[in-house]
């Protein structure tokens, strides 16, 4: 059916692909003008965001883009509500993520 109660939507940065408590949280933004959102709908919402300073190591990080990541919508299945995207950096250049448009479609 579809999403009838507004959620948030989060990214975080991470080492790996699996959202977990290591993870750290970038920002949130509510999805409220998306609701109802069909069943097989999908959204597109651009943002800037700013990575942490912390960033010191040269390697792949991830960002996790977290649908309904506090849990408002009814679902049978949580576990597809995380998806990664991976990026390398240089710390030594300025860290300048551009990430294009992730389209999310309702569960």
């Amino acid at each position: 059916g579809a999403a009838e109660a507004d959620w948030y939507d989060a990214i975080y940065i991470s080492d790996d692909e699996i959202f977990d408590g290591s993870d750290t949280f970038i920002t949130s933004q509510s999805i409220s003008e998306q609701t109802p959102l069909a069943a097989d709908g999908s959204y597109t919402i651009t943002s800037n965001i700013t990575l942490p300073n912390r960033i010191t190591s040269v390697g792949n990080r991830y960002l996790l883009f977290r649908t309904d990541h506090e849990n408002n919508q009814l679902e049978t299945d949580e576990t597809n509500n995380t998806f990664p995207q991976s990026w390398g950096i240089n710390p030594s250049l300025p860290v300048i993520a551009t990430i294009s448009h992730r389209r999310i479609n309702s569960l």
